[in-house]
């Protein structure tokens, strides 16, 4: 009778509540129970009581163990009602009791799918999620009504309702991708990019279809605000695909974001996708892996490196260089070789090194044996090229106590500098190897000084009717730019004062004036730049050459203004404010117009930004404390004409809080400003399209005084806070 069937029913509801160990015999009890029930005419009693059962969970706020495991309950007998289902024809009309009971169940549900309680709304998603996998064939309107009510749920307060309601409607995803599925994924990507919820979003990462149209949705998460989300991506979701079926960018994205990573637990994943999966998908074979990450441009390489011979010391210790491999060298193996001989000094591995690594004659050998290679190379040489760059990387670790290595290797990079058509990076590897083969900075700056000579000698004579003044001119040219080139590699290394090497006074007055001169911009710009480091050691020339630099940012394009301010602001990091207020020389206020001036060009990004950051660097080494420099700094954070600049935004989120929080006097004068700096944003805030791109000056006024805040600032105890 009716009594019996719902006292029935309900057992089997009481005893699944307790424990999830017994589901399984309950299961069967329950389908035995809807099978008489079937028998006797109470089939739609059966229904009717068993969705009665489920409203009795749907008030259970989360995290009640007892309401998760009836919905884990039902959703194993819905799985075994649909699997245990007799097959039918197709022809015949698909009605029997399990279609019936789960049209029942699933109407029921949606009707407080939408209910104002968010706690129901949440159990009526989780038990859609949890069976909608096992419905077996649902009526279309059914099926259209279940993924109507979804998305808009998707879009719910809540976000456990959000959570549910995407963990459901991501199973009505299709293979196929008709009209109305490529509908249900579009709306997942939207949700992965924009819910506001972490767990949304990692649910939908779980859960969104791995294909050509999702697939850089899914890896874009490797940049999502949350540490989980973006550990996920390496630790799950990359598990299940191939990396070799991504684009050589995306390989290089997704390994850049992930082990420059800020949180440790996202470079750990990441490092365990590469040395781990990414090795597997190319069988174990190092070579090909690094092929696949294109070593001559990559930007990570070197550190994915460091951490596969971190990770994977196994592979490590059996890697074995035999001359036939130095013999054939072409990118990868010279990167791998280079990278395993930067580990072992990094690890002192020096065993490895003297096994592995050639002796300093033998490879002056293989260096010269690729220059010859590169000589005679008719087509493309940048793979030679890299391959000389990354030996002579080597060679400069290598240990020169060998008079003979030594000699040969000066021999070797002496032949290199002075050939034709070497290229910058060549020419800088050799220069920074010179330096470690020659005994002290003045030898080293007389060899390189006697090269430009050598090279200079090579070109044809004023007289000379032989040659057109065409190729006289582009023979100059190569040379003007190959000296340069050399003169800025030698002075990069070069620590003693100018004074004390009159070598470096001729090449200024022979090569370094004439090149800022020059009215071809590249060698104009490389003259500037090799100015600006001559000037960094000697106060005097800074001083007198400030005047030029600040020229070559009013007057010059825009690389030129960019280098210009570089140097302008490590010459006073390096000199101090010294070289200012010199008689006859450039004075403090035509200096702080000039970077006043800078800091406010919105036009180019590049320039905004490498002003901001010379002046930081100026004001946290205490040379500025000009106070509407400081300001203009300020405004220019705030200002919506700097939103689309995140170079500029990135360097003043670091910079401003570390000023304000380093001293009391710093934050002092950031209060002097406060009062006028929030008076003229407000201004431009109120402003027609002010406030785009700004935030309220409510929001601004909360910022500075945080700023100002002495409890805030560093190493200053609260007695002390409390009188400033």
């Amino acid at each position: 009778n009716l009594g019996k069937l719902r006292t029935a029913i309900a057992q089997v509801f009481q005893d699944a509540q307790k424990s999830a160990a017994g589901h399984r015999k309950l299961v069967v009890t329950l389908k035995t129970i809807q099978t008489q029930a079937e028998e006797v005419g109470l089939e739609q009693e059966f229904n009717k009581f068993f969705n009665r059962m489920i409203n009795r969970v749907l008030p259970v706020k989360k995290n009640e163990l007892s309401a998760d495991r009836v919905v884990r309950f039902c959703d194993t007998f819905v799985r075994y009602l649909v699997f245990n289902e007799p097959e039918v024809d197709v022809d015949e009309d698909y009605d029997t009791p399990v279609s019936r009971f789960i049209d029942s169940f699933m109407r029921h549900l949606l009707h407080g799918i939408e209910a104002k309680d968010k706690v129901v709304r949440y159990r009526v998603c989780q038990l859609i999620a949890a069976t909608i996998n096992n419905l077996g064939e649902v009526e279309d309107e059914l099926y259209e009504a279940l993924k109507s009510m979804l998305m808009r749920r998707l879009y719910d307060k809540e976000p456990t309702v959000r959570v549910q309601a995407a963990l459901a409607i991501s199973r009505l995803q299709s293979d196929e991708e008709d009209g109305n599925d490529v509908k249900v994924t579009e709306l997942l990507k939207e949700r992965l990019q924009h819910d506001p919820s972490a767990d949304v979003r990692r649910v939908i990462l779980f859960n969104l279809s791995q294909t050509e149209n999702t697939l850089l949705f899914l890896l874009e998460r490797a940049r999502d605000v949350h540490p989980t989300n973006r550990r996920s991506v390496y630790s799950r979701v990359m598990k299940q695909i191939d990396f070799r079926l991504l684009t050589i960018s995306d390989r290089e994205k997704i390994m850049q974001w992930g082990l420059r990573d800020r949180d440790d637990s996202v470079r750990l994943a990441a490092s365990k996708m590469f040395a781990i999966n990414w090795i597997k998908n190319t069988d174990n074979n190092l070579i090909e892996l690094l092929e696949r990450l294109d070593v001559l441009n990559s930007k990570i390489a070197d550190i994915a490196m460091e951490t596969f011979f971190r990770m994977r010391r196994d592979a490590f210790e059996k890697i074995e260089f035999k001359p036939t491999f130095w013999e054939n060298l072409s990118a990868e193996p010279a990167f791998l070789a280079r990278a395993y001989n930067d580990f072992c000094i990094q690890e002192n591995l020096m065993n490895n090194l003297d096994e592995q690594i050639p002796e300093v004659t033998k490879m002056t050998q293989y260096v010269e044996l690729y220059m010859s290679a590169l000589r005679t190379d008719k087509g493309d040489s940048t793979e030679l090229e890299f391959v000389v760059e990354q030996l002579l990387i080597i060679c400069e670790t290598l240990d020169f106590s060998d008079e003979v290595g030594r000699r040969k290797m000066l021999s070797l990079l002496r032949n290199i500098l002075t050939e034709d058509n070497v290229g910058d990076k060549i020419i800088e590897k050799s220069v920074q190897v010179l330096r470690k083969v020659t005994v002290n900075e003045r030898d080293f700056s007389q060899v390189l000084t006697e090269i430009i000579s050598d090279i200079q000698d090579t070109l044809p004579a004023d007289d000379d009717q032989t040659i057109s003044e065409t190729d006289r001119a582009q023979k100059q040219r190569a040379f003007d730019l190959k000296s340069l080139a050399i003169c800025q590699s030698m002075l990069e290394l070069i620590e003693a004062p100018l004074e004390s090497n009159a070598l470096l006074g001729n090449l200024l007055d022979s090569h370094v004036t004439s090149a800022v001169r020059n009215y071809d911009p590249i060698i104009r710009e490389r003259g500037v730049r090799c100015l600006g480091l001559l000037s960094l050691l000697s106060k005097e020339l800074a001083t007198k050459q400030l005047l030029l630099f600040g020229t070559c940012y009013h007057e010059g394009h825009e690389e030129l203004q960019i280098e210009s301010l570089k140097i302008i602001g490590d010459l006073l990091i390096v000199h101090g404010p010294a070289i200012l207020d010199v008689e006859g020389c450039v004075d403090s206020l035509s200096l702080f117009r000039l970077f006043y001036k800078a800091i406010r060009n919105s036009e180019s990004h590049e320039v905004q930004a490498t002003a901001a950051e010379a002046l930081c660097k100026l004001f946290l080494a205490g040379v500025i404390k000009e106070e509407e420099l400081l300001k203009a700094i300020v405004m220019v954070y705030f200002h919506h004409d700097s939103s689309e600049n995140h170079a500029l935004r990135q360097i003043l989120n670091f910079c401003l809080p570390v000023y304000a929080y380093s001293s009391l006097e710093n934050q002092k004068r950031i209060a002097n400003i406060t009062v006028d700096s929030l008076r003229r944003l407000t201004a431009i805030y109120e402003e027609p399209d002010g406030s785009d791109g700004m935030v309220a000056p409510t929001q601004m006024l909360q910022q500075l005084l945080e700023w100002t805040d002495p409890l805030r600032s560093v190493g200053i105890d609260t007695q002390e806070a409390a009188k400033s």
